[in-house]
């Protein structure tokens, strides 16, 4: 009898020091995703900023992003490329990473976010399969990035609705939809943590009078603001020109339109 104890807490032990070590060995994978790949900024860059600057009330959370600002030596536009909208499309972040290392504008500044959901690159979608990283051969050697979620890390943002109904639109999507960063904006501060940090995006996009932004799907996002004289109606006045703009921008660069905001800044009289 002694001896089968003796077996007994011995079993006990091997299958507890298995645990431990496997325990061990997951907490480094899970680890692993919030160890942040590098970026070497190029000749171009001219500052490098983060999204709380714009909104406060990200600074010190999972949701604080790194913003690289490149300005041209001439005045002129202002435009906006994000990338890591959703960091299982890992196309955005390399595209990004791209410009901040190699780009150099004559005129105007270049905003780049190359990690929009900066929350959504510390874990993987479950039960995908998906890689944690990947690496790209380069001429300099060896680059790695992470694969993460489409979607805000549940650890920072839990439990999801059954029906998720957008704030400015409502619109009704599924549940998870509520950490889809690309569904969230123009954000707000009072509501989830994804919304808030679209609002940082739509901070920054308003506090720096931000022309031109272009998505993960290639599609431009314009605004233009213009004074008009009384008499015109305003809605078909706008549609026009969203109409004549996009149909510009297509025929002439040969990307396509995915919005255009009009402001009307002022209206002036006939004299």
């Amino acid at each position: 009898m002694k001896i089968e104890v003796k077996k007994s807490w011995l079993s006990a032990l091997i299958l507890l020091a298995l645990a431990a070590a496997a325990i061990v060995y997951l907490a480094g994978q899970f680890l692993s995703m919030r160890e942040v790949e590098p970026i070497y900024p190029g000749p171009g860059v001219t500052e490098i900023k983060m999204l709380s600057d714009w909104y406060p009330g990200l600074e010190g959370t999972a949701g604080d992003t790194e913003v690289y600002v490149l300005e041209g030596e001439q005045e002129g536009d202002s435009m906006l490329v994000l990338g890591g909208t959703h960091p299982n499309e890992p196309s955005g972040l390399v595209a990004a990473v791209l410009l901040i290392e190699n780009a150099q504008p004559e005129a105007g500044t270049l905003y780049v976010i190359p990690r929009t959901n900066n929350s959504a690159f510390t874990c993987t979608d479950p039960q995908e399969g998906a890689p944690m990283r990947f690496t790209i051969d380069t001429p300099n050697g060896e680059r790695w990035f992470r694969f993460g979620s489409r979607a805000t890390n549940p650890i920072h943002q839990w439990p999801d609705p059954e029906i998720y109904v957008h704030a400015s639109s409502g619109q009704r999507l599924s549940g998870s939809e509520t950490r889809n960063i690309n569904r969230s904006y123009p954000g707000r501060t009072d509501g989830t943590f994804t919304e808030e940090m679209s609002y940082g995006v739509t901070q920054l996009i308003e506090q720096e009078g931000i022309d031109i932004t272009v998505d993960e799907e290639d599609k431009l996002h314009i605004s233009i603001r213009v004074d008009v004289y009384y008499g015109y109606v305003l809605p078909d006045l706008a549609a026009n020109i969203r109409q004549a703009i996009s149909d510009a921008v297509t025929s002439q660069v040969g990307i396509p339109v995915g919005s255009v905001d009009v402001y009307i800044d002022g209206m002036q009289f006939a004299r």
